[in-house]
């Protein structure tokens, strides 16, 4: 019974030892938009935005004041967030969203 448990474990280790690593997905290249920014400029209401992979190539992550999360882009210093269903003009450091509201860091 033990010869057995020894050999049932030697071919595991084996087949494990064998088995292809799986490739892993490249960092994605960092946003310039990418660390924290302060909505209308008030430090006490912190936003994000980060750098993620997403199906079609890199992806802005953003997270508002309220801790509310949504994927975006961001080309030619435009920020485009469907899920908001708003967009946004990036000059310096300052995020003026089309609603008129606007982030800054």
């Amino acid at each position: 019974m033990s010869r057995v448990r020894f050999c049932a474990c030697a071919l595991l280790v084996l087949f494990a030892a064998s088995a292809p690593a799986q490739p892993q997905a490249p960092a994605p290249r960092r946003s310039p938009l990418e660390g924290v920014w302060y909505f209308r400029g008030d430090p006490q209401r912190v936003c994000f935005i980060e750098t993620v992979n997403g199906p079609k190539g890199p992806r802005i992550l953003l997270t508002n004041e309220h801790g509310d999360e949504a994927s975006g882009s961001y080309t030619n210093g435009r920020v485009s967030v469907p899920g908001w269903k708003i967009g946004g003009t990036v000059r310096g450091n300052r995020l003026t969203w089309s609603n008129g509201d606007f982030w800054e860091r």
